[in-house]
């Protein structure tokens, strides 16, 4: 029997598909359905739903995505509206003889797909490389009666030669997933019916195909164009556990790829061994075998609850207390925690420096007070500063003495007090109590404080370790990714860095190195730019180093006040460039949003990266605003300012931190150099991607692996390359970061 709400389906269909029909026998346009058929493919699509509800009640899609060929959630050639899970990043490849394509995808939100692409094939004119950027938003999931639906852009800020945009709705039935979608642009190649926006006004019948210098979005395409097309299919869940079957429609053409024939149909299969990994063959195009493989991992995977690293060293009480409410939370230890052995207050430096040491946590200040212990440490173990802190607490536990009730445990960053936690010492004993050895995290908004915000009635000890030396020795990679000419060059160099800091806050670092082996000289394109050549020529700088000075600068960082940091620094900043210059950052404790300023006077070096300069110089600097919002860990920052080709204007920053480390983001600058002026790309853009070392390892580490991805590099709206920029050295310990990391304390 059917319902009102699938009666109500049934009738809108048979409503609309007539007025189609009514609409051409009068003549008002020539083809069937022209201005509602997409509205008639949803209401097939809810027909479907309906009789699929009288059968059984279908719980949401959980089903494994399937990574197209294109990069993002999809069939083979086509989108579907499914996404996969949050935080998922994706990279993958598709090869045909005629084309291969390679892509990055990312799910930024729940809703929201992003896909980056870079394509190698031939035209009519000769061969070419091809950069995409798509993105996909999903409207609303699939409900019992509704399917899911979703809308994309494709191709719309890169070259333009892809170019689409979709409305595709997807519908689980039993072991098949369908999905249907109507496609303007390239996507309407097979055009089925007129675009009913036309009917509303007639720009939309006509589509801009002018994309100019690429990489800029043209508002005068979307959802335009004479016609649609119609595309769609169905995956396949077969019994076997990881492997489908996919069969589709395809409304793009092929047009402008050498080697593709114009057939609409394609099919494959896919099958995932493992959960993190994808690989497929399929027969596309009537004539073309496909391989295509896809690797994800989910990237906001939530902190481990098998911590990398040693064990935590165990809380000390100082008498045995009983569960605090009598075992009603079921968390009574198995054992007492320990009892602890206090040293004397003479000799209580020397104890907790040792202890410390262990944790590779060193020892900088202490202050003792009639009841409270304070202590100034640098973390130069763990990513997670909460879990630094927590070590450190339990240093204290076993050694301060019984009448000291408070701790106070601070951070030194390069000589400035970033950040501090307050303690209170009965209240952790409580917990030690109920959880054995361990320690649960007290609340934060009591324990995070602004630094030096607690006096403490004592004399300080300040622990001399200068000079201090850090020094490295190794391998290096450096990338330069989406080359019109080559998709990746890499050069690994042999760097010796060292560091030596002179006093709490000034330091002196170095950077010397030699390649050893890569591509960076075969970049034969000589630079084009009628801007400063800032960026364009460093292949030169590859080509005439034998061994570089990389680096060589002079740092001293400062508190100008509660929650102002201040850094100077002079020297060879960077392999293009040195120079003197400073910044300042306002970062209230417990404020989303921080305040930075930076100025350098810079000179451009010479290509042989040593100590002579060119006659290039200029003044830059700029005015930042951030802005750590309440949702799902996204950062945004605004810098506004003076760039190195000398052009004003300004550059957003949209990132995504997650707890484990990993940070995905995306940048994009607009200055005052036009379009053409800046050459291909239109302006500079790009994505940043940091992997924490310690998320794949089983030891505690700081280290990570940066990598910036721009489609082309440019000289218009580059900054100079600063080393430890201050909104970044405090980032770790600021008030949204140490949050979403606070279980740490625990590990």
């Amino acid at each position: 029997m059917i319902e009102m709400k699938d009666k109500g389906n049934l009738l809108l269909g048979v409503v609309i598909l007539r007025y189609g029909t009514i609409k051409r026998r009068l003549g008002l346009h020539m083809r069937v359905s022209s201005t509602v058929f997409p509205f008639a493919a949803a209401a097939a699509i809810s027909l479907f739903s309906a009789e699929s509800a009288i059968a059984q009640a279908i719980p949401p899609y959980e089903g494994k995505p399937v990574f197209g060929h294109y990069g993002g959630v999809g069939l083979i050639k086509t989108r579907s509206a499914r996404m996969a899970p949050d935080s998922t990043l994706s990279a993958g490849v598709a090869w045909t003889d005629p084309i291969q394509r390679y892509s990055l995808n990312f799910q930024a939100a729940p809703w929201l797909e992003t896909t980056f692409s870079y394509a190698g094939f031939s035209t009519p004119t000769g061969d070419t490389f091809d950069r995409q950027f798509d993105v996909k938003v999903r409207l609303w999931e699939e409900r019992l009666y509704l399917p899911e639906v979703a809308v994309g852009l494709q191709d719309f800020l890169g070259t333009g030669l892809f170019a689409g945009e979709y409305i595709v709705a997807s519908k689980r039935l039993g072991p098949l997933d369908l999905s249907l979608g109507v496609g303007w642009g390239r996507l309407s190649d097979r055009a089925v019916a007129s675009n009913p926006l036309g009917e509303i006004s007639d720009r939309f019948r006509v589509r801009d195909t002018n994309f100019g210098q690429g990489g800029e979005i043209n508002f005068g395409q979307f959802l335009q164009g004479e016609d649609i097309g119609v595309f769609g299919g169905v995956v396949y869940d077969t019994p076997i556990d990881g492997l489908r079957i996919i069969a589709e429609y395809d409304s793009d053409q092929n047009n402008g790829v050498e080697g593709l024939e114009d057939n609409p149909f394609n099919f494959g299969i896919s099958y995932n061994p493992t959960p993190g990994i994808q690989i497929g063959a399929s027969y596309i195009a009537g004539d073309e075998i496909a391989l295509n493989a896809a690797f994800s991992t989910q990237t906001g995977e939530w902190v481990r609850d098998d911590p990398p690293g040693d064990a935590p060293s165990p809380f000390y009480v100082r008498e045995a207390q009983s569960d605090a409410d009598g075992g009603l939370d079921g968390l009574i230890a198995p054992v007492q925690p320990l009892i602890f052995t206090p040293v004397s207050r003479a000799d209580l430096s020397d104890a907790l420096t040792n202890g410390l040491l262990q944790e590779n946590i060193k020892l900088t200040r202490m202050q003792v007070g009639t009841d409270t212990l304070r202590v100034v440490v640098s973390n130069g173990k763990y990513r997670s500063y909460a879990k630094a802190a927590g070590r450190t607490v339990r240093v204290l536990s076993r050694y301060a003495p019984a009448d000291i009730d408070r701790f106070l445990v601070a951070f030194d960053q390069r000589g400035l007090e970033t950040a501090e936690f307050l303690f209170d010492r009965g209240q952790l004993e409580k917990s030690a109590s109920e959880v054995g050895y361990s320690v649960a995290p007290p609340s934060l908004a009591f324990s995070y404080i602004t630094p030096n915000s607690i006096p403490v009635v004592g004399e300080e000890t300040v622990f001399s370790n200068f000079p201090d030396y850090t020094y490295s020795f190794g391998p290096d990679v450096r990338l330069n990714t989406f080359d019109p000419d080559d998709p990746l060059r890499a050069q690994l160099d042999l760097e010796l860095k060292g560091t030596v800091r002179v006093t709490r806050n000034l330091s002196f670092s170095a950077a010397l190195g030699t390649d050893i082996i890569g591509n960076f000289d075969n970049d034969q394109r000589a630079s084009n730019s009628v801007l400063p050549r800032v960026r364009t020529e460093f292949a030169r700088y590859n080509e005439e180093t034998d061994v570089g000075v990389y680096q060589l600068i002079g740092e001293y960082f400062f508190n100008a006040g509660p929650n102002i940091y201040g850094r100077l620094m002079g020297g060879l900043i960077e392999q293009s460039f040195g120079g003197f210059g400073g910044e300042l950052l306002y970062r209230p404790s417990n404020s989303r949003l921080a305040w930075g300023l930076e100025a350098f006077y810079v000179k451009q070096r010479e290509f042989d990266t040593l100590f002579t300069f060119q006659d290039y110089e200029v003044f830059t600097g700029f005015a930042s605003v951030y802005w750590d919002t309440p949702y799902n860990n996204w950062n945004v920052a605004v810098h506004a300012g003076r760039y190195l080709a000398r052009d004003f204007g300004a550059t957003l920053e949209v990132k995504r931190r997650f707890p484990n480390g990993w940070e995905i983001g995306a940048f994009a600058t607009l200055t005052d150099v036009p379009f053409d002026e800046f050459g291909e790309g239109s302006f500079d853009k790009g994505l940043t991607l940091k992997i924490p070392f310690d998320w794949g390892l089983s030891r505690d580490t700081q280290s990570a692996g940066n990598v910036t991805l721009r489609p082309i590099q440019r000289d218009g709206g580059q900054r100079l390359r600063v080393p430890n920029r201050l909104f970044s050295l405090t980032q770790p310990v600021s008030r949204g970061e140490v949050a979403s990391q606070w279980a740490t304390f625990a590990h």
